[in-house]
């Protein structure tokens, strides 16, 4: 090779080796939705662990987001913003019949469903309900559509024997029990070891009346057939690291198992109920 060829060699290989590397190399961040039944700052600080493990087993960035409600929850997961969903499991389930996501583990234990009091206002019975007002933070929640349920085979049915009223978060709940406002409220036990120390402590429960199946993880359609594989791999193996570990204790979970298809088809009861109101205006 001729000393200009030469030359002309080593200034193309140094360009090459002084380009950027193209942005397509760099992994997209992989976005993991979680549903708003708690607040964000608490939503962020439990899944910290289930992200860092997650980005060291799939070996790319990841993010953790919410919403302002269910709904807004259930929008952004239906059209693919969020790769990997974790909601309640009637929400899962009309997405799944609706919008083709496809579930495939679930939380345990079940969700305590719990009617709560404020202790110097203390209910007898749910009886007592009766002409009054119900409180709840996400009427479209499973906890809150079995409760309903399990009211109305008492004789209470929402609209005729009571009211509801919709708080917007779990410590408003609270206010509204210690004003007498409602007598009750409607909440998984989760959320009402969201509320603070200090006002949890003036809380008491009448009754837990369901365990309803724990949150539901599903990846979206358009997710590719690896990226699927992977993740669900690694979400199933999360108990088996220390970071995962650490998440199942800051979440109460006790276990990420998969999920057979008789658990969804089961809930095919409140489909109807979950869509309307997921499309109501």
């Amino acid at each position: 090779m001729s000393a200009p060829s030469r030359r002309r060699m080593l200034a193309l290989l140094a360009a090459c080796a002084a380009a950027p590397i193209p942005a397509r190399a760099q992994a997209r961040p992989l976005q993991v939705g979680v549903v708003p039944n708690v607040n964000a700052r608490l939503i962020l600080t439990n899944y910290q662990p289930f992200r860092d493990q997650l980005q060291r087993a799939l070996n790319r960035p990841v993010e953790i987001a919410t919403a302002t409600d269910f709904r807004a929850f259930y929008e952004r997961m239906i059209v693919g913003a969020y790769d990997l969903s974790i909601a309640p499991a009637n929400l899962t389930r009309l997405a799944e019949l609706d919008h083709g996501l496809a579930p495939f583990a679930i939380y345990e234990p079940g969700i305590p469903g719990c009617l709560v009091m404020w202790k110097d206002r203390r209910v007898g019975d749910v009886a007592e309900l009766r002409g009054k007002t119900l409180a709840l933070s996400n009427p479209q929640s499973l906890v809150a559509l079995k409760g309903v349920a399990w009211l109305e085979a008492r004789g209470l049915v929402r609209d005729r024997d009571y009211r509801t009223i919709h708080a917007r978060n779990d410590e408003s709940l609270a206010q509204l029990l210690s004003t007498g406002e409602a007598p009750l409220a409607m909440m998984s036990r989760g959320e009402l070891m969201a509320v603070h120390p200090d006002l949890r402590a003036r809380l008491e429960e009448l009754v837990e009346f369901a365990r309803v199946p724990g949150f539901v993880l599903s990846t979206a359609r358009a997710l590719p057939d690896a990226d699927v594989r992977d993740l669900r791999t690694a979400v199933l193996a999360l108990p088996q690291s220390e970071d995962g570990r650490e998440f199942l204790r800051r979440a109460g979970v006790q276990a990420v198992r998969p999920l057979a298809l008789a658990e969804m088809t089961a809930l095919d009861d409140t489909v109807a109920a979950t869509r309307g109101f997921m499309t109501a205006r």
